[in-house]
């Protein structure tokens, strides 16, 4: 089965990634996250720590391709952006929280060409 076939290749070419371990509470040190991908036909809810990294959202949306990418097993070039106030996600080393994601957001997968 091709579905198979794709997360078999997706669990072995990104078995390193890292993505931390979702929290279960929702005090005010957790931030709920909506990630849609770019053709928003998609969208999941996932909850970070506030401390978490903004990298650990760019681990989550990889762990994630064939959810995000159509079922593709590449991933294309792609930012994160949060949709209101706009603004992109490009420094992997600030935390969530620093960001302005706390206590939640929305953010759209762009690819880039």
């Amino acid at each position: 089965n091709l579905i198979s076939l794709k997360k078999l290749i997706l669990s072995n070419q990104y078995k390193n990634i890292i993505v931390p371990t979702e929290p279960k509470d929702n005090s005010k040190e957790v931030a709920t996250l909506i990630i849609r991908s770019p053709d928003g036909k998609v969208s999941l809810t996932r909850k970070f720590k506030s401390k978490d990294l903004i990298s650990s959202i760019y681990s989550y949306v990889k762990s994630k391709t064939l959810s995000f990418f159509n079922g593709s097993v590449e991933v294309p070039k792609y930012e994160l952006i949060v949709v209101y106030p706009y603004k992109k996600l490009t420094n992997i080393n600030n935390t969530i929280e620093s960001e302005g994601l706390c206590p939640s957001a929305t953010i759209q997968i762009q690819t880039i060409e």
